[in-house]
């Protein structure tokens, strides 16, 4: 079922097992050669090397990205900052999702080819590359780099004879600081159901706050009920987990310097939806002391929002709560007032209002303990309930 020379297919692992391979179709292969496929951890854009026509030199580096229907769009040359007149390949798109590692023989260098560091800035332009400099790159040929998550180690190809063991030998070396990727963290974790730990399929979606941009969009398997999100260092994300039937789990990370990079493992336990059970948002954000919602609220409010036009028959309470500081007349308005922001908003994007109730709850209920400031953040929350099903 090949296009052309070499082709680029696509498999999912399936639980334990890798599905059959697909060729990923005329959007992607050509008549000519494609191959050497690298993604973005967010999996929305696909970098790949090919000799098709409309390059600039004979193998150039080109993306497509994944539109909202699944579709890989037709690619695009990333151009003369990354490409040259000559041969570019063996792309790499580190975890950070910026940093671009690729070998060449058209930038200046040492040899036949050397690899070479492009980092995407926030327009989405790639700077100009770098050579990763000797004695990484030497007279030989080295290509194909992949680094670690963490940034500190690679692995790449070189015909160096000295040493080798054959035409090729891959290298191992630990990276300077100077050609390291941005930081990264990661979360695994593990979805069930919280009643019967049932392994669950479940959608993990995961939002950096800074510009609204997905980081991690994919499913779990139930047989494995398991996933691995890469979030970069200096920004907060929305993390959430869903699944039909149960209520969606809502959890917020503040990644906002490199003391946070310690990877984190968490356990996922998803509730099925029922009469009493309720979920806190944890994405859910006001100024101090005001009651409007910021932009920001809009991504976790949105997936309410899905989670009532879903299951139809559902009513629920949305309940207000603040920390003990200030009046305690002044805490009980605010709180009801941010619970009806929550509720005008739902009303807003299509929500019943008769599915719908709003109640400010003030200092009284606190879940953690108001005498530090990391338990007075907690009890300053929104949440709602199930009244109906």
């Amino acid at each position: 079922d090949g296009l052309g020379r070499c082709d680029i297919y696509v498999s999912r692992k399936e639980g334990l097992e890798w599905g059959k391979a697909i060729n990923l179709g005329k959007s992607i292969n050509s008549e000519y050669w494609e191959s050497q496929p690298s993604i973005s951890p967010d999996g929305s854009t696909l970098y790949f090397v090919s000799n098709r026509p409309g390059g600039i030199g004979s193998y150039d580096i080109w993306k497509s990205t994944l539109t909202d229907e699944g579709q890989w769009t037709n690619p695009i040359n990333l151009g003369p900052t990354i490409n040259t007149q000559y041969d570019e390949n063996t792309p790499f798109m580190h975890a950070d999702g910026k940093t671009l590692y690729f070998a060449s023989n058209g930038w200046p260098g040492f040899g036949d080819k050397d690899i070479y560091w492009s980092r995407l800035d926030e327009r989405g332009n790639f700077s100009k590359p770098s050579n990763l400099g000797y004695p990484i790159n030497t007279f030989n040929e080295e290509i194909g780099l992949i680094v670690t998550a963490d940034g500190n180690e690679g692995l790449f190809s070189s015909n160096i004879k000295d040493g080798g063991f054959g035409d090729l030998d891959i290298y191992h070396f630990k990276l300077p600081e100077s050609v390291k990727p941005l930081p990264v963290t990661y979360v695994k974790g593990i979805v069930k159901d919280k009643e019967t730990n049932q392994l669950l399929e479940a959608n993990v979606l995961v939002i950096d706050l800074k510009n609204n941009n997905p980081v991690f969009n994919d499913y779990t398997s139930k047989e494995t009920g398991d996933f691995i999100a890469v979030m970069p260092i200096g920004s907060e994300y929305s993390f959430n987990v869903d699944a039909p039937g149960y209520l969606f789990n809502s959890q917020h990370f503040e990644l906002l310097n490199s003391q946070s990079n310690q990877p984190m493992e968490v356990e996922i336990l998803l509730e099925k939806i029922k009469v009493g059970s309720n979920v806190t948002l944890q994405n859910i954000f006001f100024e101090t002391n005001k009651f409007e919602l910021l932009p920001t609220s809009v991504i976790e409010l949105n997936i309410l929002v899905d989670l009532l036009k879903a299951n139809e028959n559902l009513a629920i309470e949305i309940e207000g709560y603040t920390d003990n500081v200030g009046e305690d007349k002044l805490n009980q308005k605010l709180s009801e007032n941010r619970a009806k922001s929550v509720y005008d908003f739902l009303i807003n994007n299509g929500i019943d209002k008769r599915k719908l109730a709003y109640k400010g709850y003030g200092k009284t209920k606190p879940k953690a303990d108001n005498n530090t400031e990391e338990g007075r953040r907690k009890n300053r929350r929104t949440e709602f309930k199930i009244t109906k099903q």
